[in-house]
């Protein structure tokens, strides 16, 4: 047994209930609603995009460009109606809020300007004995969010009894959860329904892929890392619908921002780039491969489908000794994350890579959404 929920605990999620993470659940504001307005200065580090920088902010100044203006730009501040409370959703206020929907609780970021302007959305999935608070800890997405005109749904996975009480999402029934706190945010905050976005890591970037191919549609573009169909080390969960072949398949391509460690020891790094190889390349028909960043550290490379929707694949060497009971995670972790300590009630280890990191995971899955809304 100690295996199997070793395991579990690394490969899927492992956290309190939330009621253990900020007392009893309730709709009140959690925090701070950042400045109001969208924008700042952009990333120095990593990749960027180059160009005319978003409103309020100079342009990067590292990485690669794509050459002219920004590829995503500011985006229009088109007034809203004022937000109303609609389902899971009672507060309306900016602020961090935590509301209980479904069984468990999901951490929904709005900014300021986001109450008067309609805004884009990412959801933010988090992974391995993790929660909506230890992903924030490592993307930083709440406050990025923040700066660049986005509300950020960050869910809890529900606590499995059968699991030691490990948080687990289940394939299906967490994938219509996340929806239905997604379909109440877009009706109480007027969203701009043409920058809804998805990342997560571990778990939470198996659940993304599951929405590329069931939600692309809704999806304006998607950021899955360090996870692979069949590709997980210990055989804890079973993937279901996004094989990429047969009917599992999105019904349109959608810009995909993808990260995998070479060092990862959770989610095996071949099996992933055969699965992206053999699946996902020629299921989305996409070009030759054309390297657009990198060192000896990491790398960044782009291909695109005969329309011209990119799908990037970011890998890296970077690894924490990180242990849980005594198994190391290695590359399985947050590249520019300085979670290293344990700080956040049912942390088990810190998830950020120690390794210097010539990026930040978060920042990048930003700027690639900003970059990437709908036509």
């Amino acid at each position: 047994m100690l295996p199997a929920l070793l395991g579990l605990a690394l490969a899927c999620s492992s956290a309190p209930d939330s009621s253990q993470l900020h007392g009893a659940p309730g709709a009140g504001a959690r925090g701070g609603a950042g400045a109001a307005g969208f924008g700042g200065q952009r990333n120095t580090g990593g990749f960027g995009y180059g160009g005319s920088p978003i409103a309020g902010g100079a342009g990067g100044s590292a990485g690669f460009g794509t050459g002219g203006a920004a590829t995503g730009g500011a985006p229009a501040l088109v007034p809203i109606p004022p937000p109303a409370p609609a389902g899971c959703v009672t507060d309306v206020t900016p602020g961090v809020h935590e509301f209980p929907c479904d069984a468990t609780t999901h951490v929904v970021s709005v900014p300021s300007a986001c109450t008067s302007t309609a805004c884009g959305v990412i959801i933010d999935v988090h992974g391995g004995s993790m929660s909506a608070d230890m992903e924030d800890k490592n993307t930083n997405m709440r406050a990025l969010g923040a700066q660049h005109g986005y509300i950020v749904i960050q869910p809890n996975a529900l606590p499995n009894p059968f699991l030691a009480g490990t948080r687990v999402f289940v394939a299906g029934a967490d994938d219509t959860r996340v929806m239905n706190i997604l379909n109440n945010v877009i009706q109480a905050f007027h969203v701009d329904q043409k920058r809804i976005h998805i990342m997560g890591f571990s778990e939470g970037g198996y659940m993304s892929w599951r929405w590329i191919c069931a939600h692309s549609a809704i999806l304006a573009s998607a950021a899955p890392a360090a996870a692979g169909w069949n590709c997980t080390v210990l055989k804890i969960t079973e993937e279901i619908g996004c094989e990429f072949t047969g009917a599992a398949v999105p019904a349109r391509n959608i810009p995909i921002l993808y990260m995998q460690g070479h060092k990862d020891a959770l989610v095996n790094p071949q099996c992933v780039f055969t699965w992206l190889s053999g699946n996902v390349y020629p299921t989305l028909e996409l070009g030759a491969e054309a390297p657009v960043a990198g060192d000896t550290t990491y790398s960044r490379t782009r291909f695109l489908d005969p329309a011209g929707v990119p799908f990037e694949l970011i890998t890296h060497q970077y690894a924490t000794d990180a242990q849980f009971f005594g198994v190391g995670v290695q590359g399985h972790c947050y590249p520019g994350s300085t979670d290293f300590t344990v700080t956040l009630p049912g942390q088990l280890m810190g998830f950020g890579c120690k390794d210097p990191s010539a990026f930040h995971w978060g920042e990048e899955a930003i700027e690639f959404f900003k970059a990437h809304p709908k036509p």
